[in-house]
């Protein structure tokens, strides 16, 4: 999204719509289905040398949860959207383009999860606990710091 920067001044100047999210390349993600036009509410001024756009950027993303492997449709929203671009007289426009795909990316999170409760998958069967149950017996798994559970240390005072 280039913004032509002779538009503004020191007053500031809304900038708000719908931004194609094809323009951020986003397409080998495998974690994110789909990502919906992403809303950008922003406001944009001449401050000295700097040109500042500060807002906030919505969007719709459908994602893959962590724990049971299903895609979830959610909204993130990154309310602090601020950059400052210095200016030169040579300069006509800014492309907020990068620092907008920066400020989505950022805004994912590392370990999406389609609820807070979400019970999981089997590790045996695969059964979504999230729908229904298995007759599954739990493996017993050793852990490395077991055999530390029967040590008796002594103190000498």
């Amino acid at each position: 999204m280039e913004v032509l920067i002779t538009d503004y001044t020191s007053e500031p100047k809304k900038l708000q719509g719908e931004l194609d999210p094809q323009v951020f390349d986003m397409e080998d993600f495998t974690q994110i289905k789909a990502i919906l036009p992403i809303r950008y509410d922003l406001r944009a001024q001449l401050l000295g040398l700097d040109f500042v756009v500060k807002g906030s950027l919505t969007f719709d993303v459908s994602m893959d949860c962590v724990r049971c492997g299903e895609f979830f449709s959610t909204t993130l929203h990154d309310s602090a959207f601020l950059r400052a671009f210095e200016v030169s007289d040579t300069m006509d426009y800014v492309d907020l383009t990068p620092d907008m795909r920066d400020s989505v990316l950022l805004s994912l999170p590392s370990f999406p999860l389609c609820s807070p409760g979400c019970k999981g998958l089997c590790s045996v069967c695969g059964t979504n606990f999230n729908t229904g149950s298995c007759s599954c017996e739990a493996p017993t798994v050793e852990g490395v710091w077991d055999s530390l559970d029967g040590l008796d240390i002594k103190q000498d005072d």
